[in-house]
């Protein structure tokens, strides 16, 4: 939105100013050059290329990736609930009853048994993993 090059020139404009000004620098000895406090901010704002994109791009791109890492939130149907319990086989009450820590060890177990590399099923290590995930939410830490 700005041209670069008023805006670098305002930038060093300000800083002679400020350089110049004798009731800033009251009591501290600037001498003839560029105080080494300004130098820093020089070199600070030199040092970064100015936005390549446009405001509207950037404020968009901001948008879109903070909204990025959205989960729906998680409802316990009894439906969820039946598939739960009869891959852990648990019953309902039972898994809800269970504290994080034994529904861990519940699932270590069948993690074990259904792990494809231990000779278990793919597809149900998978469902098994994302119903103690699920789970996982329903418990109070």
């Amino acid at each position: 939105m700005l041209d670069q090059q008023k805006v670098d020139e305002y930038f060093l404009d300000q800083i002679c100013a400020l350089n110049q000004d004798k009731v800033f620098w009251f009591g501290t000895d600037t001498g003839d050059r560029l105080h080494e406090h300004l130098t820093r901010y020089l070199v600070m704002y030199f040092d970064y290329e100015y936005a390549p994109r446009s405001f509207v791009e950037e404020y968009i791109r901001n948008f879109v990736n903070s909204r990025r890492d959205y989960r729906p939130p998680f409802s316990t149907s009894s439906a969820f609930l039946d598939e739960a319990s009869s891959i852990f086989g648990e019953s309902k009450a039972a898994l809800k009853e269970m504290n994080r820590r034994s529904l861990a060890r519940l699932y270590r177990r069948r993690a074990q048994r259904f792990h494809p590399d231990k000779g278990g099923d793919h597809e149900k290590f998978v469902k098994l993993t994302q119903a103690y995930h699920a789970l996982l939410k329903t418990k109070k830490k």
